[in-house]
């Protein structure tokens, strides 16, 4: 009895943990998107307000 309850309990909560690690693994990759987001409109952001800068002070 207890070894076809055990392989029972192997293929139920097994099934359970891979689903588990793929929401996992769409979490930790929208993570990395996101900051890559980020990363990206910061350098953009920073690049465009330098060039601004220099433009006014060249005017002057």
């Amino acid at each position: 009895y207890y070894v076809v309850y055990n392989k029972t309990y192997a293929s139920v909560y097994g099934s359970f943990s891979t689903i588990l690690f793929f929401f996992i693994w769409i979490y930790i990759s929208w993570i990395i998107y996101l900051f890559g987001l980020k990363l990206y409109y910061f350098l953009n952001h920073n690049h465009n307000e330098g060039n601004k800068i220099r433009k006014n002070t060249k005017k002057s």
